[in-house]
């Protein structure tokens, strides 16, 4: 009864928590993050899921015209990670409000003031700017490079730009999130470090201080940080996925022109059996002794192959080494 009191207390910080961060949640949902943070009527919230939508069916219409996804698998996977996340935020944003008003009492118990709040706002607002600046100076050569200003093209292109931006901002507000509970594991390790043996203070009421058991208390603080928004955890798979593709995109490249060098050599060997011309047999044996000393074969550091084995390599030599 008490702890329910006692995180009962704190509700008007999480209304502060959230101000610091309105303007960069607000930026998240014009590129079609709704996380629901703005407590205005039923038909407003219709709207809002309904501009997530459109956005999505535009930003992909728009990528689907101005880029050859299925060649470029790059920007296929950007597109898949930039909707999987807008669906995820819009099925469980609720668990970021919920998030936030468990922060607000956490934070009152554990000391935390809002200059911890203002300071990670501004170095997720640094990151932000950075990925921002690395992402236009490659958008600007890419155009550069691919002549992507064309009249017809442009205004397509630069649509389909918004999802990497939309990306960008997501990731660093995950960076956030994860940089904030972090921040607080290693606050509540310092606070049960402190004299142990002696009860935690809590608020004043009726000037008397309320206090209560350590244990208990570290217990609750600890179960209402971990219960971290289940988004947040969806998100980072995501990422992680696309990551993982893009490290092992070389492996099935390669692996696509071996295909076709072993069709080239099979070509090569019917020719080199029904030829009867001495001549053009040498030279179709030529051809394939090449074949066989430039076979588009790559080694890292003249030892490990780099063919489609490789990822599922270092998945065993994992799982090996765990064991």
């Amino acid at each position: 009864m008490q702890l329910t009191k006692t995180f009962g207390a704190f509700t008007k910080s999480n209304h502060s928590t959230l101000c610091i961060y309105k303007p960069f949640l607000i930026a998240m949902f014009i590129c079609g993050y709704n996380y629901r943070i703005f407590k205005f009527n039923f038909m407003f919230r219709i709207l809002s899921y309904f501009y997530s939508i459109i956005l999505l069916i535009i930003i992909s219409y728009s990528t689907f015209m101005c880029c050859n996804v299925f060649t470029n698998i790059s920007q296929l996977f950007s597109l898949l990670e930039f909707v999987s996340s807008v669906l995820v935020v819009m099925i469980y944003s609720s668990k970021l409000i919920l998030f936030f008003n468990k922060l607000g009492s956490i934070d009152s118990i554990l000391r935390i003031n809002t200059r911890v709040y203002v300071s990670h706002r501004n170095s997720a607002i640094i990151v932000a700017i950075l990925l921002w600046l690395m992402r236009i100076s490659f958008t600007l050569l890419h155009c550069l490079s691919y002549n992507c200003y064309t009249r017809d093209k442009l205004i397509l292109f630069l649509i389909n730009i918004l999802s990497s931006f939309a990306l960008d901002v997501t990731r660093v507000w995950r960076y956030t999130l994860l940089k904030m509970i972090g921040h607080r594991i290693k606050l509540l390790r310092i606070r049960l470090e402190e004299m142990p043996e002696q009860n935690i203070f809590l608020y004043v009421t009726k000037m008397k201080g309320v206090t209560a058991n350590k244990m208990k208390m570290g217990l609750s603080l600890y179960r209402n940080i971990a219960d971290a928004p289940l988004q947040l955890l969806i998100l980072t798979t995501i990422h992680l996925i696309h990551i993982t593709f893009l490290i092992f995109a070389p492996c099935i490249v390669i692996e696509r022109y071996s295909v076709e060098v072993d069709r080239i050599q099979f070509f090569l060997v019917h020719r080199l059996l029904d030829e009867k011309d001495s001549t053009i047999k040498e030279e179709v044996k030529e051809f394939l002794k090449y074949t066989e000393r430039r076979p588009f074969q790559f080694k890292i550091w003249r030892c490990i192959p780099v063919n489609i084995i490789l990822p599922l390599e270092i998945m065993y030599l994992s799982y090996s080494t765990i064991i």
